[in-house]
């Protein structure tokens, strides 16, 4: 009787009614344990995901021509070509191109994490650089690191093509809005 009544305040208070996985030992339980979060938690396809870059997001933003080639529910892969607009003397990638990349595909990740694209709001960006961004493509791998109720905490790290060395590394925590 008690996993009953436990039961059905948790679905009064978070407002679920379908059929729940019950686990006591979870401190949100029934309906954030990770197994219930798993089972109603929308898939977003990299295709979903280009459609809402594509639709959603600043000019400026999409005219570094972002590719997203893989999402799931741990993180998010964006590739940028290296064109004659993004770079300096030298031919090397500028900074704030690799910053924008890094934001963007942490970004996905937290979409990932969801299952959907929720507004997030990013609090803190750090980037390192750790060498020229020589090549054709960068290749950017973001992982969520720490979700949490509000915040989220990422890292990226972000690699040339075809060479695969890594060129900067990024981390950054978004506020669920």
């Amino acid at each position: 009787i008690s996993n009953l009544i436990t039961r059905l305040l948790f679905e009064v208070v978070c407002g679920h009614t379908e059929s729940l996985r019950f686990d006591l030992d979870h401190p949100c339980s029934p309906c954030h344990s990770p197994s219930n979060r798993d089972e109603t938690r929308m898939s977003l396809t990299p295709k979903d995901a280009q459609t809402i870059f594509d639709q959603g997001f600043a000019p400026w933003v999409r005219a570094l021509d972002l590719s997203i080639t893989a999402i799931s529910p741990t993180g998010a892969t964006l590739e940028m070509p290296i064109t004659p607009d993004l770079t300096r003397m030298g031919d090397v990638l500028s900074g704030q191109a690799l910053a924008a990349l890094a934001d963007t595909a942490m970004v996905f990740a937290c979409a990932g994490l969801f299952g959907e694209m929720k507004p997030v709001a990013t609090t803190n960006l750090e980037v390192q650089f750790l060498r020229a961004g020589l090549g054709e493509t960068i290749i950017c791998d973001a992982e969520i690191v720490k979700p949490g109720r509000n915040l989220i905490f990422t890292r990226a790290t972000m690699r040339a093509a075809p060479s695969g060395k890594d060129i900067a590394t990024a981390t950054a925590t978004f506020y669920l809005a």
